[in-house]
């Protein structure tokens, strides 16, 4: 247990912070305690998740050499990331996402961001460094290459039948 709120709040994002915040009995903490513990969780958030977009960059760029085969389905060398960042094997969502309970469109996602956020857009990188903002959150979505196919409109995506009168086909 902490022994003042401001204890929570001073300690700098990482393993320290962990330790504190798993040390907490979330039970026995009062509305003002509980605010305080969720604002020092989500700085750890925030830290833990700019590991996570490191180490999935450091892993994709350890993926840079695809054998030269004529076989078809061999790997390739494909961008994930946008413009100027560097290619990585084709199978590298694949390897990724497994082991961390991910789809590989998801893994590929990951890389995509990871990879941009680094060559493409630093300053954004620092500020989910520094606690600034969030790579994750429902308000942050990281730019898509220009390849990337646009969303479709709402009248064509499932369950957006709002208005719609017609029948659903040919009876």
């Amino acid at each position: 247990m902490f022994d003042s709120r401001n204890e929570l709040l001073a300690v700098a994002r990482g393993p320290k912070l962990a330790r504190l915040l798993a040390a907490v009995d979330v039970d026995g903490l009062d509305a003002d305690a509980t605010l305080t513990f969720l604002s020092a969780v989500r700085r750890q958030e925030a830290w833990t998740e700019s590991l996570r977009l490191d180490a999935a960059a450091r892993f994709a760029e350890l993926h840079d050499e695809a054998v030269d085969c004529p076989i078809p389905g061999a790997e390739t060398l494909v961008h994930l990331g946008g413009e100027g960042t560097p290619a990585c094997g084709s199978f590298t969502a694949d390897e990724l996402g497994p082991g961390r309970a991910m789809s590989r469109y998801s893994a590929a996602r990951l890389i995509a961001d990871a990879l941009d956020l680094k060559y493409r857009l630093p300053a954004v990188l620092m500020a989910v460094r520094m606690g600034g903002t969030t790579a994750t959150g429902p308000d942050w979505s990281p730019p898509r290459p220009a390849t990337a196919p646009p969303r479709p409109p709402a009248r064509l995506r499932p369950g957006c039948w709002a208005g719609w009168t017609g029948s659903p086909g040919p009876a």
